[in-house]
């Protein structure tokens, strides 16, 4: 999970074209991270899904002792575990339970070798931007990602205890277009290498 956290702001950034509003946050570790996970079936499923979803699965997450569990509640009522492995999963993977359907939605954020490249995007898009005059995302997605990850922090220091985020209440509309970097983007270096050249 970086600044951004890719694999839960991306999928339910966009749900219904409307950012959510976050109503809580809490960061686990250590042996409560498996204590929830044994707790709780639904997060569970999505985990083994995620895992198995994985192109770089950890051999036995539970013996990641620099693991970290990212619980996000959202007011509609959404819920969210981000599991942070780093001894483990080397890519960000993405198991949903989508109402109505039997298995999970799964997908998985690839990571290029060219880890600089989000940085020629972002340039690319303030271009866009003082060309236009207009914001090329929404720049509330910022603030509620900074929000969520300092109150984790803080969830951290407070005994990982539950914290209530009625100052996260803010929503915010996402566009028609996407402005992350994909092999069809419109780039300045070019054309972006395929899987089997970023293994």
């Amino acid at each position: 999970m970086n600044y951004r956290y890719p694999d839960i702001e991306l999928p339910l950034g966009s749900r219904a074209r409307y950012g959510l509003v976050v109503a809580a946050v809490q960061c686990l570790e250590g042996a409560a991270i498996w204590q929830f996970l044994d707790a709780t079936p639904w997060a569970q499923k999505l985990f083994d899904a995620a895992l198995e979803r994985s192109q770089r699965p950890a051999a036995d997450p539970r013996d990641d002792d620099k693991a970290a569990l990212f619980r996000v509640w959202y007011r509609d009522g959404v819920e969210t575990a981000i599991f942070r492995l780093p001894a483990g999963a080397g890519d960000f993977c993405v198991a949903v339970d989508v109402e109505g359907q039997q298995e999970p939605l799964l997908t998985m954020i690839w990571r290029s070798r060219h880890d600089n490249r989000s940085f020629d995007a972002m340039i690319l898009r303030i271009d866009e931007m003082y060309e236009s005059g207009q914001s090329t995302y929404p720049i509330e997605r910022t603030l509620l990602v900074s929000g969520v990850l300092d109150l984790l922090l803080e969830s951290r220091i407070q005994e990982h205890r539950r914290i209530e985020t009625p100052q996260l209440d803010v929503a915010y509309h996402v566009g028609e277009r996407s402005f992350h970097v994909t092999a069809n983007s419109s780039t300045p270096w070019g054309v972006m290498p395929s899987a089997s050249d970023t293994d």
